[in-house]
């Protein structure tokens, strides 16, 4: 059993705990993949092994970490996020121990593949911990930091591993990685609090399946360097890979609570359109503002809702097009299938209450006027974009210093000037709505809407 905190620990001082203690099992991961490239030559001059079973120190824990990183999840979501997320900082520390105490190659290898397995329960239950103990904008910040992180991990580990390496010998280039997963479990006992995902049947034939269906196909890439295409193992690996796919789909299409849901590479296009009551030649600026905040940008209200909150989308996006005569404005939101119509309440929800009790918000307002402004200069880096910026103004008949006006303009805005904007020009009502897809998954959810629906056959 994972162990318990015994003392009360603040919301805030949770959701600081948990982000810290998951960047440091995260920066450990990367640190693990510099050491057993770093450490190779070092144990090839220590220990009389063929470069197959030098090979493995790096591949063991790409094979284990690689095929298990799904079905972590998946038992993160059952039996507990914080749970798999002590099992796997402790279980990376223990088995790191063992690697730097191998008395074989072996060892070693079979140490660094449970360094995988470790290293997957623990990412695969830190991210969920923090897309649970993160909302809205700040989730969104929170897993930039993340792959800050990752970043610095992948940069600067092989640097320090040389580091180690010169210093203190192949052993502590490994040990530096299970001292990070080490705090992190210390901490992480503390301050993370316990979260579970939706309680639905577990799916052990798509966790089997898939992972080995991943091993197989890391197999077969690993062994096709070293052997070549018509090496009769590198074959059976890649057969053994398409036939335990096949088998994870088959179990998948079946399965009331998959693990992986197939709908979601089905996703049907999603499209909203309306011309809006805009001059083309006039102000724009104060819409475009306004639209950052409702649907412009990653952290607009309808990408935050349907992408980062209820995970129904990859991405949505509202932008307006300035032509000569008129301006279109389009909701683009490809969605996960059996969730069109649950999305299109969503979005007249959003829009509607955007322009009648839910306005811009001083935090919005300053988020998109200093992001327009900061994105000014990089908007003509390329002569490309000068001279359609020269098209633009001729077209629009607009002053030739028309943009070197767009940054005072944007200064000038207000919460009140986008609410006029947004609400002049929006009417919720007045988008035609195309969704490309099967129709008998799609049309059932449209009409319990209510709505009036016209079907053409794709030819």
């Amino acid at each position: 059993m994972a162990p318990v905190s015994m003392f009360p620990v603040p919301a805030r001082a949770q959701q600081r705990g948990t982000l810290l203690v998951v960047c440091l099992a995260a920066l450990a991961l990367p640190l693990s993949f510099s050491a057993g490239a770093v450490a190779v030559p070092a144990l090839a001059r220590s220990a009389a092994a063929s470069p197959t079973a030098l090979a493995w120190v790096t591949n063991a824990f790409m094979l284990t970490f690689g095929s298990l990183l799904l079905a972590a999840g998946g038992l993160a979501d059952r039996y507990g996020r914080r749970r798999l997320f002590l099992l796997g900082t402790v279980g990376f520390t223990l088995a790191t121990a063992v690697v730097c105490v191998a008395p074989a190659l072996l060892w070693l290898d079979l140490a660094r593949g449970l360094q995988g397995v470790a290293a997957a329960a623990a990412l695969a239950s830190g991210t969920a911990l923090l897309a649970q103990a993160w909302q809205g904008p700040a989730r969104a910040r929170v897993f930039a930091l993340l792959g800050t992180t990752f970043g610095m991990g992948l940069a600067l580990g092989p640097l320090l591993a040389g580091l180690l390496l010169q210093a203190l010998g192949w052993r502590s280039v490994f040990a530096a990685g299970g001292v990070l997963t080490l705090v992190a479990f210390g901490l992480g006992a503390r301050a993370v609090p316990e979260s579970h995902g939706e309680r639905r049947p577990l799916d052990i034939g798509g966790m089997l399946s898939f992972s080995l269906t991943l091993a197989a196909l890391t197999l077969a890439l690993l062994w096709l360097g070293e052997f070549g295409l018509h090496a009769v193992r590198v074959q059976l690996a890649l057969l053994a890979t398409l036939l335990l796919g096949g088998v994870f789909v088959t179990i998948e299409r079946r399965h009331p609570s998959p693990l992986l849901d197939l709908s979601l590479f089905s996703q049907p296009a999603f499209l909203g359109v309306q011309l809006l009551p805009i001059d083309p030649k006039g102000d724009i600026v104060p819409f475009d503002a306004a639209n950052d905040a409702l649907g412009g940008d990653f952290l607009s209200r309808l990408n935050m809702n349907l992408r980062e909150e209820k995970g129904w989308s990859y991405g949505v996006n509202g932008y307006e097009q300035v032509l000569l005569h008129a301006v279109p404005y389009t909701v683009s939101a490809p969605v996960q299938g059996d969730r069109t119509g649950d999305t299109l309440v969503e979005l007249n929800r959003e829009i509607t209450e955007f322009v009648t009790s839910k306005g811009v918000t001083p935090e919005e307002l300053k988020r998109v006027v200093t992001k327009s402004i900061n994105q000014l200069p990089g908007e003509f880096e390329t002569s490309g974009a000068v001279l359609g910026a020269m098209m633009n103004i001729d077209m629009l008949q607009r002053p030739d210093d028309y943009y070197e006006t767009l940054a005072p303009e944007y200064r000038a805005q207000t919460t009140a000037s986008l609410d006029k904007a947004a609400r002049s020009a929006l009417d919720p009502k007045g988008f035609t709505w195309i969704v490309v897809g099967d129709a008998a998954k799609v049309r059932p959810q449209l009409e319990k809407l209510g709505m009036p629906i016209e079907v053409v056959e794709a030819p």
